[in-house]
């Protein structure tokens, strides 16, 4: 099971990789086909206008030429009414009379509707083009001249191009700011920004004007990746989604990997936890067969004793695991009774005395009798466990316990030994099922990581606590709380 879990990480990550590198790909492909598509439309609005633009310029130097036409110093006009009937307009040269240009109309108008301004505005309303010259009048040299002075000074409508390609871009769906660039016909232009864009450069008119114009777009990034949003969000969703999956994936294989494991200690610790009480059982039924130990009654009595307290952690034992049963979190029984508290610490003070060969040096302050509230049986094996607790997280010789007890609303139990300590990163974690303290991130001391769990568990439901009061390299002092009869 490990070794399938250790190889489906690595394939979940590749595949994640190749995943995200295939995003990539296609978002930077799409990305670099809408700044294509950008950098047309760009071009495609600033050609677009630049078309107005001169059709503008010619319009204004037509009007200009109009006023000339009308100038009495330069050109006469004679208008022929003909009462309605092929009316003319002729330009006059002011001095000689010689007839300059005449407009026949071949259209029939009313006599009484006809003027001179009607007819000069039909004449001469109008550009009149061939192919994609303008055709203007002819007259003379001095309209002529002013002609060709318009042509070279008069300049293209720059605000009407700002305008117009502002609406341009709104149609092309362009959003970014833009400054507009001018170059002479023949000269070049550098972009020192790598980051900028700059379209086409147009010619403003076909004469007079020599200056070109393209527009300079200074962070088209932000525009063309708007361009892509839709497709981004998407992207980013299914990647936000892959990865999510990928985490909650590896998570729970870790966990299980880690559960894994903690069965394999549990069973372990559960085998060593049951043998240490089945050996001292064996020993005292062997002392009792084999040495006529049953000859003295007082070692008699001692050796049964022990066996009996044995069976009994056994029994508790047992309980425990069955208790905390990943499949049956069972629910805790328990026989309240009002508890003799010298007489259970007496016996509990008795047992480890007996097994322990006087390895262990108890120490009990001096209270007056009291009765708790309790199960006895539960009570007894919270303080098994935290003795055999102080037992083994110890290598000081001899062993020391102190007990203290404290009276008030509450009872409180003292149990202090000379253990090595618990570490300050344990200290919030060892109520905790299955957490055991380590040292150098060694489990080198045998247990199942249940005991002080259990204990705690044990100690709520029955009204009252158990807490780490304190903890350093000389030892620990945990806290039993009780109600009082």
């Amino acid at each position: 099971m490990i070794k399938k879990q250790s190889v489906t990480i690595p394939l979940t990550t590749i595949s994640l990789i190749s995943m995200l590198a295939i995003q990539a790909y296609f978002l930077k492909a799409n990305f670099q086909s809408n700044k294509t598509s950008f950098q047309n439309d760009v071009n495609a609005s600033l050609e677009l206008i630049i078309d107005d633009v001169k059709q503008d310029w010619e319009e204004r130097r037509f009007e200009l030429h109009k006023f000339d036409l009308l100038d009495t110093n330069l050109v006469k006009i004679e208008y022929d009414f003909g009462n309605g009937i092929n009316p003319s307009v002729s330009l006059v040269d002011p001095i000689s009379g010689d007839l300059f240009l005449k407009h026949n109309f071949i259209t029939k108008y009313d006599p009484d509707t006809l003027t001179k301004e009607f007819l000069f505005n039909k004449a001469f309303n109008k550009l009149k083009r061939i192919g994609k010259q303008t055709v203007y009048f002819s007259v003379n040299r001095p309209i002529d001249d002013r002609y060709e002075n318009y042509t070279d000074t008069l300049s293209a409508n720059i605000r009407l191009l700002d305008s117009l390609l502002v609406d341009n871009f709104d149609n092309y769906a362009i959003q970014a700011d833009y400054e507009l660039v001018f170059i002479e016909e023949d000269s070049t232009y550098e972009l020192n920004d790598e980051k900028a864009y700059i379209s086409n450069f147009f010619k403003l008119k076909d004469r007079g004007d020599q200056r070109q114009i393209a527009v300079l777009i200074p962070k088209p990034f932000w525009a063309i990746v708007q361009r892509s949003s839709s497709l981004i969000v998407a992207s980013l969703f299914v990647v936000l989604l892959v990865v999510f999956s990928f985490w909650f994936l590896t998570d729970m294989i870790k966990k299980q990997r880690i559960l894994a494991q903690t069965k394999d200690d549990f069973i372990d610790n559960v085998t060593h936890e049951l043998l240490t009480p089945i050996s001292t059982l064996h020993v005292s039924l062997e002392s009792l067969d084999r040495y006529h130990v049953l000859d003295n009654k007082e070692k008699a009595r001692d050796y049964l004793k022990i066996s009996k307290m044995e069976l009994s952690r056994i029994s508790g034992l047992l309980q425990n695991v069955l208790q905390v049963s990943l499949h049956n979190p069972g629910v805790v029984s328990l026989k309240m009774t009002n508890v003799d508290l010298k007489a259970l610490i007496n016996e509990v003070i008795d047992y480890y005395s007996v097994k322990s060969k006087g390895e262990i040096h108890f120490k009990v302050a001096p209270f007056s009798n009291i009765e708790v509230k309790a199960d006895v049986y539960r009570l007894n094996n919270v303080f098994y466990n935290l003795i055999d607790n102080a037992l083994k997280y110890s290598n000081r010789t001899p062993k020391e316990i102190e007990i203290n007890v404290h009276t008030g609303d509450k009872v409180a139990v003292d149990v202090k030994d000379n253990g090595i300590g618990i570490p300050r990163e344990d200290q919030d974690k060892i109520f905790e099922k299955f957490h055991r303290v380590s040292q150098n991130g060694v489990h080198d001391v045998k247990g199942m990581g249940i005991g002080l769990y259990q204990s705690k568990t044990i100690m709520n439901k029955m009204g009252g606590d158990l807490r780490l009061k304190s903890s350093s390299e000389s030892g620990s002092i945990f806290s039993i709380v009780l109600n009082p009869c």
